[in-house]
């Protein structure tokens, strides 16, 4: 049986172990969270039809609640503590249309989307860099939108940004 499974190739008496106990060959404890950076979902609470009625149902999502968090009564007492969108989705989740805590926020992973590598050689993607690295770790609200939306100043924002940052931030950011 473990011939036509792992092949011809040699196997350790802890994967062997594994397999006969149908048991996961990999494990991690840290939990990876998928996050858009993507402002258009600011603007707008998304919508979503219901099965029973014609009526929309609404849910906000992580960027809802960090672009109005100075508004949430929830997060008053804690705004010290944030000072990136980064940081909030490392705190915070959204469960059942309700922002929540997360369980061990210092093995959470965040994943973001889209990726744009750093390069200042390609201008338009350097502008890219810049814009999305402002909304990750700068510390916008939602009156801030006009002004970070702009991708044509994003790069002298990012500069002015990244020079007044904390060594913390700057080490994220490498």
């Amino acid at each position: 049986m473990l011939k036509t499974v792992a092949g011809k190739r040699d196997l350790g008496q802890c994967e062997v172990s594994r397999l006969l106990m149908s048991e996961p060959l990999y494990h991690s404890s840290f939990e990876y969270v998928t996050q858009s950076l993507e402002l258009n979902q600011t603007n707008e609470v998304n919508n979503i039809t219901t099965e029973n009625d014609e009526s929309p149902a609404t849910y906000k999502n992580l960027m809802n609640f960090f672009a109005n968090r100075n508004q949430n009564d929830f997060l008053i007492p804690i705004l010290h503590e944030i000072s990136s969108f980064n940081q909030f989705v490392n705190k915070f989740k959204v469960t059942k249309g309700k922002l929540t805590l997360r369980m061990n926020p210092e093995k959470i992973i965040i994943v973001t989307y889209p990726k744009v590598h750093y390069n200042p050689a390609l201008l338009e993607q350097y502008k890219e860099y810049c814009y999305y690295q402002l909304i990750k770790y700068s510390n916008w609200t939602i009156n801030d939108l006009p002004i970070i939306s702009d991708k044509e100043t994003a790069i002298n924002r990012f500069d002015n940004f990244y020079q007044n940052a904390s060594n913390e931030i700057k080490e994220l950011i490498k």
